[in-house]
């Protein structure tokens, strides 16, 4: 810009007198100085005033010197509070889980750290525990037809007269907190057939690793949650190939509010079912009989 109003002058010289023009052209030099200084004085001061906020945002939390304190837990394991822990401490603060003492270790001011025990308090209350049973159980059916002729009288030709027999029971217990989960097994050392690789295909997973497993087991991950009306349990069926891999059939989960106290049904499966709860309760055996799962849930505050 200085210098298109310099040539714009020298253009203008043939109509004005020497010396004034070389006045001008000084004129505007200095000025272009004087500009440049002034730029470089923002751009230093703006970089120091930079310099120093990101120093004070590294700066410990005012309010006294970095002390380190223990606060112990008495009905929640200090694991599950400390992610709570670790978002209310300042930018240099630090936390850790005591498992010796159930407690969590926090390095912080002395005025974060008593915020923190605070929010402790508020956490470490007394989780309402479940006691979960899971019970399936199957009834043979058998009948012999007894002929009219006999004396029976009838409106049919024949008469069949059927009656049950206990088949297999199987009864599982679990004690959760609320809002946790954990996990039941029905079945241990069951081949590895078609029929499971299928079923993990119908659910979108791929079995290719699954080639070098010859057994596998198979039960349920239990979730619950204490509601006033009763408590609120999820079932995911699950296999396991061996220590590492296992398959959670998430689409195939089942969620029911069941009365304390009380046992509910939550499935009834055959044999022909091709749904992974059917092959969890039936061990994938398409022979079984007709099998019920039900589930009894009692609350103890203790």
């Amino acid at each position: 810009m200085c210098r298109f109003f310099a040539h714009t002058l020298f253009s203008l010289s043939p109509h004005l007198a020497g010396g004034r023009v070389e006045i001008m052209y000084w004129e505007i030099r200095q000025a272009r100085c004087h500009i440049m200084v002034v730029a470089l004085l923002v751009a230093v001061l703006g970089g120091t005033l930079s310099c120093r906020a990101a120093e004070q945002e590294q700066e410990p939390e005012s309010g006294g010197e970095t002390v380190v304190a223990i606060i112990h837990l008495r009905h929640r394991p200090a694991a599950g509070v400390l992610p709570a822990v670790r978002a209310a401490l300042s930018p240099a603060g630090r936390a850790s889980v005591d498992r010796v003492g159930n407690g969590i270790v926090v390095n912080d001011t002395a005025g974060r750290v008593e915020r923190i025990r605070t929010l402790v308090r508020g956490l470490d209350v007394r989780v309402p525990q479940v006691t979960v049973l899971l019970r399936s159980r199957s009834r043979e059916r058998s009948g012999r037809r007894l002929s009219t002729t006999d004396g029976i009288r009838t409106p049919r030709p024949g008469l069949r007269l059927g009656h049950g027999t206990p088949g297999r029971e199987t009864t599982l217990m679990l004690r959760l907190g609320s809002g946790s989960s954990g996990y039941l097994r029905f079945g241990r050392d069951i081949a590895v057939t078609r029929q499971w690789l299928a079923l993990c295909g119908r659910y979108g997973f791929s079995y290719g690793w699954l080639s070098g497993y010859r057994r596998l087991e198979s039960g349920f991950e239990v979730s619950v949650l204490v509601l006033d009306s009763g408590v609120e349990l999820t079932l995911v069926p699950r296999i396991t190939f061996g220590p590492e891999h296992a398959i959670r059939f998430a689409g195939a989960a089942t969620r029911i509010t069941v009365p304390v106290g009380t046992w509910v049904p939550v499935a009834v499966v055959s044999g022909s079912g091709r749904d992974a709860t059917t092959f969890v309760l039936t061990g994938g055996d398409r022979a079984a009989a007709t099998m019920v799962l039900e589930v009894f849930c009692r609350l103890d505050q203790g």
